[in-house]
């Protein structure tokens, strides 16, 4: 009996402009959904902070190899 072994599907996110963009969008949608939720203001606060800490650090993380232009 012949075994067949199949590869394993290996998929990388490479850095691009569109990809940037995207996840500015997703953040910018958590970050309003933080501002309409009915939760106290400092947890609004903490929410806040942390939405733009965690984008500043995915954005710091996709920078380019090389220029877009």
């Amino acid at each position: 009996m012949q075994n067949d072994y199949k590869t394993n599907l290996v998929l990388s996110i490479k850095p691009s402009m569109n990809l940037r963009k995207l996840i500015v969008f997703i953040h910018g949608l958590a970050f309003v959904a933080s501002m309409i939720n009915t939760m106290v203001f400092s947890i609004k606060i903490s929410l806040y902070v942390l939405v733009s800490i965690h984008c500043w650090i995915t954005l710091k993380r996709l920078k380019p190899s090389k220029p877009y232009y």
